[in-house]
């Protein structure tokens, strides 16, 4: 079992996984966040102060970078490989925007032991080519991944608190898609470029992402329908491979 500095990745996407609690009509709803927790992470004087500390002590962003009608658009996801981020979706996403049509790539920068599972998924969805698993980057790296990039994407699925990738990637210029989970759609009042999904909602990520390589204004989309069959189907896998490594032990 993976343990960084006694942290054990698997009890915490187990922790991150039970914080979807059954709901109505079967619909998984992600618990809310401790609202102390969250104004703290998210409060608009810390928002500024990070970014003043990320950006050369400067408050204002750069101008937003928008792909438009390239020849192929890259997507980035940044962060711990983990069922709670939400890669999944951001996979079912580009096979859904393949089918469409469009060109797209992916680029993901993490590790954890949901790597694998991802991977299998590719295989899965028939897009091995298109997405590139870079592993862990030291952070004086990272601007170089985020300048590549058209598009970043923060699927997260359980309620992130902050998730400061969001003001990571805006810093570097590019627009930012999340889904709609915790304080991740909260960004939207303090920055622009920030657009937001139907939780767990591919079909609705795939034409967010669309829109932010249009620059078309960005909205907070209400949860979708649809998205509730994808996160249940993909718990009940989740759940399965739970028991499956807890057999292990």
């Amino acid at each position: 079992m993976a343990r960084l500095g006694g942290y054990d990745e698997k009890r915490q996407d187990a922790e991150d996984a039970s914080k979807l609690r059954p709901g109505i009509h079967g619909q998984r709803i992600a618990q809310p966040v401790h609202r102390d927790r969250r104004d703290q992470a998210g409060s608009p004087a810390n928002i500024r102060q990070y970014v003043r500390r990320r950006n050369g002590g400067s408050e204002t962003l750069p101008p937003l970078q928008i792909p438009g009608d390239k020849e192929e658009l890259h997507l980035l996801f940044v962060g711990r490989i983990s069922y709670g981020k939400g890669v999944q979706y951001l996979l079912k996403a580009v096979r859904h925007l393949l089918d469409q049509g469009c060109s797209v790539s992916g680029t993901i920068v993490g590790d954890g032991w949901y790597a694998e599972k991802l991977r299998a998924l590719c295989a899965q969805l028939g897009i091995e080519r298109s997405i590139r698993f870079a592993g862990q980057v030291p952070g004086t790296e990272m601007d170089a991944f985020y300048d590549t990039a058209d598009i970043v994407v923060v699927p997260s699925v359980w309620p992130e608190p902050a998730g400061l990738v969001v003001p990571e990637a805006r810093r570097r210029g590019k627009p930012v898609v999340v889904f709609d989970a915790g304080g991740l759609p909260e960004w939207q009042a303090h920055m622009d470029g920030i657009y937001v999904a139907g939780h767990a909602d591919v079909a609705n990520l795939a034409q967010t992402i669309t829109d932010a390589a249009f620059g078309k204004p960005g909205t907070r989309n209400a949860r979708a329908g649809s998205g509730r069959l994808d996160l249940i189907d993909d718990l009940r896998g989740f759940i399965q491979l739970i028991r499956k490594e807890a057999a292990r032990l």
